[in-house]
């Protein structure tokens, strides 16, 4: 591609080259979507204060879906390392 531009892989079939760096099979494990962002550092009674902002009325209009914060198994996480058209 010639820019970063988005637009341009929505809606086409491609080919990714990826490095799986974990896989979680068994029901124990899960994949934390926080794991190295900011909000990893709130514990469960904010995040759940952070949840009940995004469930208020004048939000309804925006039509957000359910957010998870994990990814139940069997589940795994690929690092995208090239995208062929």
């Amino acid at each position: 591609m010639l820019n970063d531009n988005i637009s341009e892989i929505l809606g086409g079939t491609f080919k990714i080259l990826g490095k799986v760096i974990k896989v979680c099979k068994n029901n124990r494990e899960g994949i934390d979507l926080l794991r190295k962002a900011i909000l990893n550092i709130l514990d469960k009674d904010s995040l759940a204060d952070f949840m009940t902002i995004l469930k208020e009325p004048d939000l309804d209009q925006f039509n957000l879906p359910e957010v998870r914060f994990t990814i139940e198994s069997p589940a795994a996480i690929v690092i995208p390392i090239a995208i062929y058209a």
